[in-house]
């Protein structure tokens, strides 16, 4: 929330605002970090993004695509002078290595000897390594696929020789908000099959946020994931199917439910759909994007921006070895979801972080971030219900008893990557 005030003093911070008492802003931002290298210049991003967060001058933040717990914690203090309160997955340190060295091994040893990773894409590369190495990937452990997931290609055998820095299923999630956080939760989409492995983890993270409401910070299963990883699988048959169930999990959570007759709900973040708005963005599962419309929420950026969130014209999406569709001039990926019955208080929906960032001669993502403002007469608290909390260093179940799910050919196509010597 904002006082109406030329400018708010925070910490040193100087904050332009022109916004009203009742007023707050909602931002959506994929970062993309990841050593791996499917988005280049991590390095130089991640410095860049440390410098711009305490700029924003949103009220709350939903970061994705900070893989490393490592560097939520740098940016979730980066930008405590404006953003005192956050909220991330809880890590569970690690004391001994996250791979197996015998397991490493064997699995590098007869990709190597069995596949020629350089021919047929990562497609080709997958489909090899699915066929004739299908029991070795299956050895590798979760916490040994977070490991590879997070590791420059050149040092994957560091993920079987030290237990530092740990990999924790993070999901890649960070809420950033001036206001303070209560009730907060942590869940993941898995599926309750047992043998398989999550790659990438998927969940949602959710707090109440005074004055604002309850905001949800998620990341839906990547559009460019091909069919052809799924096929066999035990899990999802398809990347579709995946993100299906992840839109009917976080739709029926308890949690989110309870609170939609008294106080609002906003979902932030890259679900990876969108509508057919005009000729120049692409519709990316559509029929998804109306499951979340038909819940009761509208996405501003539809309605109003109308302008591609992930765009052909971002040399840093072009690197992106998942998109495997026309691009047109872009997607509309990326969403702030507002409660239908709030549609006549948005003030305004933007694109930011748009362009080549400060001191850099790229975009500081493959995204544009997705700012919406909007009113509400809402106090919060009030008496919301209560909700399940989840204790430091645990990770919530969608069900009773957890165990981590997805398909091998998904982690196939990792391993293909690291081993061909880039990401996909």
């Amino acid at each position: 929330m904002r006082a109406a005030f030329p400018f708010v003093l925070v910490s040193a911070v100087l904050l332009p605002t022109t916004l009203g008492e009742g007023t707050y802003e909602l931002l959506t931002y994929n970062a993309r970090l990841t050593r791996t290298g499917i988005v280049p210049h991590y390095t130089e991003r991640k410095k860049t993004l440390l410098q711009e967060l305490p700029k924003l001058t949103a009220d709350v933040v939903c970061l994705q695509g900070v893989w490393l717990d490592a560097d939520i914690v740098e940016l979730a203090d980066a930008a405590k002078s404006v953003f005192p309160y956050y909220h991330r997955l809880s890590p569970t340190p690690m004391s001994k290595p996250p791979c197996p060295i015998s397991n490493l091994l064997a699995a590098r040893q007869c990709a190597d000897g069995r596949c020629d990773l350089s021919a047929g894409g990562i497609a080709g590369a997958a489909s090899c390594l699915a066929k004739n190495c299908e029991s070795q990937l299956r050895s590798l452990p979760q916490a040994c696929v977070n490991c590879a997931l997070n590791t420059a290609p050149a040092d994957l055998i560091n993920c079987g020789l030290s237990p530092k820095p740990s990999f924790p299923t993070t999901h890649g999630l960070l809420l950033l908000s001036k206001q303070r956080l209560t009730n907060k939760i942590e869940r993941n989409y898995t599926r309750q099959l047992s043998g398989d492995v999550e790659v990438p983890p998927r969940g949602y993270i959710a707090a109440d946020v005074d004055n604002i409401g309850t905001v949800v910070c998620t990341q839906l299963e990547d559009y460019g994931h091909p069919d052809i990883f799924y096929v066999g699988a035990k899990v999802y048959t398809s990347a579709k199917d995946e993100q299906s169930s992840s839109i009917q999990v976080l739709l029926n959570s308890t949690f989110i439910k309870n609170r939609g007759s008294e106080t609002p709900v906003y979902l932030l973040g890259n679900f990876n759909h969108g509508p057919f708005i005009n000729a120049t963005l692409a519709p990316l599962y559509s029929d998804l994007y109306n499951v979340i419309v038909g819940a009761g929420f509208v996405s501003p950026a539809v309605s109003m921006l109308k302008k591609c969130s992930v765009c052909k014209s971002n040399e840093l999406a072009n690197f992106d070895s998942f998109v495997n569709v026309t691009i047109y001039s872009g997607f509309l990926i990326d969403h702030v979801y507002v409660p239908a019955n709030l549609a006549n208080k948005i003030v305004s929906v933007e694109r930011k972080f748009v362009g080549n960032a400060t001191g850099l001669a790229y975009p500081l993502s493959d995204h544009y971030a997705i700012s919406v403002v909007t009113s509400n007469e809402f106090k919060f608290p009030t008496t919301p219900p209560a909700a399940t909390t989840t204790p430091a260093g645990t990770i919530s179940p969608t069900g009773a008893s957890f165990r981590p799910s997805i398909n091998v050919f998904v982690v196939v196509l990792v391993w293909a990557a690291a081993v061909a010597g880039k990401l996909a």
